[in-house]
């Protein structure tokens, strides 16, 4: 098994790294534990759990210290399990815009980004605006997207 993808609940604002209460950030640490082990039993090599989101009352700048806080904690512990851990700019995540994934990237050592081109096209990014990330790509999704028109299966 190549890749883990883990989404922590029902969908991904359920529980997710940068929130703003101590409490939901320590669930969401406990299930990337859980998600950890997942991957270590499966003989995963990379690991993929998704970074944030932009919560209606905050902006990117608000939440982005929190993000680079339990980014960098998350990779610590999925590298002392043997596992390369990249996180994924999905629509509606903190880092959709691939300027964002890039500020995170840089801001992470070692931080790596599982590139799905569709969720840049579907928001009606150019191919061209994921250039810039190709370099801090562990791991690549690939699905069918049009401008407002992401496949999920």
């Amino acid at each position: 098994m190549t890749d883990i993808f883990g989404i922590s609940g029902k969908d991904f604002v359920d529980l997710f790294p940068n929130h703003l209460h101590e409490g939901v950030r320590r669930a969401s640490r406990e299930y990337f534990h859980t998600l950890v082990d997942f991957a270590g039993s499966c003989g995963a090599a990379h690991l993929t759990p998704l970074p944030g989101i932009v919560v209606d009352s905050e902006d990117f700048a608000s939440t982005f210290a929190l993000c680079i806080e339990e980014l960098s904690w998350c990779l610590r512990i999925a590298n002392q399990a043997g596992l390369e851990f990249a996180v994924e700019g999905h629509t509606g995540s903190n880092i959709a815009d691939p300027v964002r994934a890039e500020c995170v990237v840089k801001s992470v050592p070692g931080l790596a980004l599982t590139l799905d081109l569709g969720h840049l096209i579907a928001q009606g990014y150019i191919r061209a605006a994921a250039n810039p990330l190709i370099e801090h790509t562990s791991h690549v999704h690939a699905r069918c997207a049009s401008r407002g028109v992401y496949k999920h299966h």
